[in-house]
């Protein structure tokens, strides 16, 4: 089969915002096969499809010992690795505004899978944890102003009897213990929850601006 060197637009890899820049050393890294379609591409020696080949190439590059301990085939790391750039690019397909902790599931089992076939995958493992608990703070956030907006609300409704009354202010002391847990509990994770919230929106605005090859791996 001949094959044919693939220049992407994404050339220069940034895998932290602490980490300079890294270019790939060997030029004929990512390749594409003469395929009907094209559609994928050598990585190193993995088979891709060359809309995750940049993904995929940021993964070796971070973790180049991550396949030394997998006793399986190349074939089978070839999956894994396709697996785990598409859902990386799945989630990056996401807006902050759209992102929800549901979307994080697929690639928590991507990354199991991974780790299950002793890939070295540390790095992606972290960095998915951390955002998971971000997205967890702001749901919290999220909650605690819809349940002060319940208790206000609630608050002004008309009062016609003393039932309705005593109904309406043991709602309100419900509301009020739920709002003190969820302080608690964001309190329990380090600052105050304006400052957590303000951190974990900027933290994942980054991640939906940039791709995945050029800022978070």
């Amino acid at each position: 089969m001949e094959l044919q060197k693939v220049t992407f637009e994404e050339d220069v890899i940034w895998f932290c915002e602490d980490c300079k820049p890294m270019k790939a050393e060997n030029s004929e890294t990512v390749q594409a096969t003469d395929s009907a379609d094209n559609s994928v591409c050598y990585v190193e020696p993995y088979l891709v499809n060359v809309v995750v080949a940049p993904i995929v190439l940021s993964i070796i590059h971070k973790h180049p010992d991550f396949s030394q301990d997998c006793p399986l085939s190349r074939g089978t790391i070839s999956n894994l690795l396709q697996r785990l750039g598409m859902e990386l690019k799945k989630v990056t397909s996401f807006t902050s505004e759209n992102l929800k902790s549901e979307h994080l599931k697929s690639l928590d089992y991507a990354i199991r899978d991974a780790e299950f076939a002793k890939l070295n995958v540390n790095s992606l493992r972290y960095w998915h944890d951390q955002l998971k608990r971000g997205m967890h703070l702001l749901d919290l956030h999220q909650l605690r102003n819809k349940i002060k907006i319940d208790m206000a609300n609630r608050k002004e409704l008309p009062v016609s009897t003393k039932t309705t009354l005593n109904d309406i202010g043991k709602d309100i002391q419900l509301l009020k213990r739920k709002a003190a847990s969820l302080e608690i509990e964001i309190q329990d994770q380090g600052g105050s929850m304006r400052d957590i919230a303000l951190k974990c929106l900027s933290k994942i605005k980054r991640f939906c601006d940039r791709t995945l090859a050029r800022g978070l791996l």
